[in-house]
């Protein structure tokens, strides 16, 4: 699959919708999350879903986890 680069207007779409919708996606509202030590159980690389506004990699690209699974 191509890395998909997102734009500002992607950008400000899904924090509309993240607000309208009350989206969950940081490691912090799933069941894989470990509370005493932030790290994923699935060993998922968090670092970037842990930060609250950070939903890019520093590439530009949106980030996604697969085995997100809301608490």
């Amino acid at each position: 699959m191509k890395p998909y680069k997102v734009s500002q207007e992607d950008v400000d779409r899904f924090k509309e919708e993240r607000a309208k919708y009350n989206l969950l996606y940081r490691c912090q509202d799933c069941v894989h999350h470990v509370p005493g030590t932030s790290r994923c159980s699935m060993d998922f690389p968090n670092k970037v879903l842990l930060e609250s506004e950070k939903f890019l990699e520093e590439s530009g690209e949106f980030v996604f986890c697969k085995y997100f699974e809301v608490l």
